[in-house]
Formats: structure tokens, C-alpha cells, sequence
């Protein structure tokens, strides 16, 4: 069945995305759940290889398995060095892509293609749980030593930071600020450090994104969620950004 998505949330020209990640996650709590992983990478493999025929071992072969439960293992491309990827590990499966080859409508359509055929290659326990993840990470190009990252976290991110116990004579030039919030879809996340983009220019990288509910082997429910938890961050993106900033994106 088609699905239909919200005009008002096609790309932005200029957007300063650096990467969309989705994760799925279950959980390994003894032999028998990690044994069920052992040959899952192959069996996705098989079934996408079509699609992302290059394989990257993300862990020595001789480390025993457990060592990585909830970490990638493995990654598959579409193109060597390139996006969008996916990558598979005991207790967690990812798919990413970055800013010049994402589209929602197409990102979604990997996402749903990924997990039909996990839910097809995995076999799911009794009352088995999966647990979704959607992050987005966006990058602001500013030099600190120019600009003061408090005013402009303050007018173009529309979020005040404030001490009032140190008589600073120059603004920071480290930020951090972690914000976790429920809603209905799940934990919403706000990230804002320091960091440097692939042109290792330097700014402020900022991450969105929503840790979803436990959900069953249903893909149908884990992809009404995920389209609704992209609505959710698409606007809160819009709110963040609202002004000047968000002109400039256009």
C-alpha cells in the first residue's frame, strides 16, 4: 500500500543534516538470544546483497561474540565509502545515511525494506521486544572565537543557557547540554556539543531524535511509528531553527 507523505516536509536545500540514523534494538540476555544472531549478518546479506553488495567486519573475528552485544559487527554499503548503509550486531540493527542522499520518502522506504526482511530472517521468541530509535544530527558551522556560542545557542536555537555563579570575562568556548523529555512516541532526546564536520570546520552539532516504546515483531506498528516520530522531529527541528536560521536553510 502507498504511503502518503507531508509536502511540507521536503528537504531543504541547504539543510544542515549531517546524518539520519535509525536503530532497532532487542535485548541479549543469555547463549541462547546471542546463538540466534550468530548467522543473522549472513542471512541479511543474502537477502540485500543486491542493494549494498560491500561487507566491512567492524570487530576481530577472533573476539568472541558477546564482547559486542548492542554494537555494530557488521556493515554493509551500497558503494565503498558510500551512504545510505546498514549495519547489524547482536541486539541492534542501524541504518544510515547522510545529508546528500536523503530524502524521507526513499529513507523510508529502506527502513521498511529492512526490516521486513529482519522480521523475515530473525526468529523472534515469545514475547520477544524491539525497541526503535530515530536520530537526527545536524551541524552549525560558528567559530567560538568569533562568535559567542550563548548567543547564538540563545537566538537562532531558541534555547537560553544561563550561570549565575562565575564572573566570566569571555564567553565559552565548550558547550554541552543534554535535554531527555517524554512523549507519547517515546523519550525525545536533545544533544548540543562542540564538534567539526567531514571539512573538519568547526561548530556546534546538535542530535534530535526519539527512543522509542517496546514494540512486537510487527513491522507495521514499528513503521507507524517511525513515520510519526519523523513528523515529530521534523517539526521540532522547525521550532528549534524558527527565524533567520531556518530562513537560510531554504
Amino acid at each position: 500500500m502507498a504511503r502518503k507523505f507531508n509536502s511540507k516536509m521536503s528537504k531543504l536545500l541547504n539543510a544542515p543534516l549531517l546524518e539520519v540514523i535509525f536503530e532497532l534494538r532487542w535485548k541479549i540476555t543469555n547463549k541462547s538470544d546471542l546463538g540466534r544472531c550468530q548467522y543473522l549478518h549472513g542471512d541479511m546479506y543474502s537477502k540485500l546483497i543486491e542493494k549494498y553488495p560491500i561487507r566491512e567486519p567492524l570487530t576481530p573475528v577472533e573476539f568472541p561474540s558477546e564482547l559486542f552485544i548492542n554494537n555494530p559487527a557488521h556493515r554493509f554499503r551500497t558503494r565503498k565509502g558510500g551512504y545510505p548503509l546498514f549495519q547489524i550486531g547482536p541486539g541492534v540493527i542501524t541504518l544510515n545515511t547522510i545529508d546528500e542522499n536523503y530524502s524521507w520518502p526513499e529513507y523510508f522506504k529502506l527502513i521498511e525494506e529492512l526490516i521486513n526482511t529482519f522480521f523475515e530472517v530473525y526468529h523472534a521468541v515469545e514475547f520477544e521486544k524491539f525497541t526503535p530509535i530515530l536520530r537526527f544530527i545536524d551541524f552549525f558551522k560558528i567559530n567560538s572565537e568569533v562568535t559567542n556560542l550563548i548567543d547564538f545557542i540563545r537566538e537562532s536555537l531558541n534555547t537560553n543557557i544561563e550561570q549565575r555563579f562565575f564572573e566570566a570575562l569571555h564567553a565559552p568556548s565548550i558547550v554541552t547540554l543534554n535535554l531527555s523529555y517524554p512523549t507519547d512516541l517515546g523519550l525525545f532526546t536533545f544533544n548540543l556539543n562542540n564538534g567539526v564536520n567531514q571539512k573538519t570546520e568547526k561548530g556546534l552539532v546538535v542530535q534530535t531524535g526519539v527512543n522509542g516504546m517496546e514494540f512486537e515483531p510487527n513491522s507495521q506498528e514499528l513503521l507507524k511509528w517511525i513515520n510519526n516520530s519523523h513528523e515529530f522531529c521534523s517539526e521540532i527541528f522547525k521550532k528549534m531553527t524558527a527565524g533567520e536560521l531556518y530562513k537560510s536553510f531554504k
